[in-house]
């Protein structure tokens, strides 16, 4: 099977070798031992260019959802916070009730 083949068979995706004499992407015509290295490319971007693009966009992603994760505790201490304190002037309110009925 050749190159050619082997480019027609990857359904879209186009066969390139990365060669050394040149240093750029060439199409598969050029020998086997010219190249040091293959790859698939779809349109300009490889296939491992697409893979690290989607490691770094997981990474993003994780540390957003972390950020989030963090800001949520945040709101809930402070709700919490905020719970505490109305009931400390409820409790207050009530021990200023209980005087005014004793004073009436």
């Amino acid at each position: 099977m050749d190159d050619h083949s082997l480019s027609e068979m990857a359904n879209g995706f186009v066969f390139r070798k990365l060669c050394k004499s040149v240093g750029t992407n060439q199409l598969a015509s050029i020998p086997s031992t010219e190249c040091c290295s293959t790859s698939y490319e779809y349109g300009s971007e490889s296939l491992e260019i697409q893979r690290l693009k989607g490691i770094i966009e997981g990474l993003v992603a994780e540390k957003e959802m972390e950020k989030a994760e963090k800001e949520r505790e945040k709101a809930e201490k402070e709700k919490e916070k905020a719970e505490k304190e109305r009931e400390k002037v409820e409790k207050e309110k009530e021990k200023i009730d209980k005087e005014n009925m004793l004073e009436e």
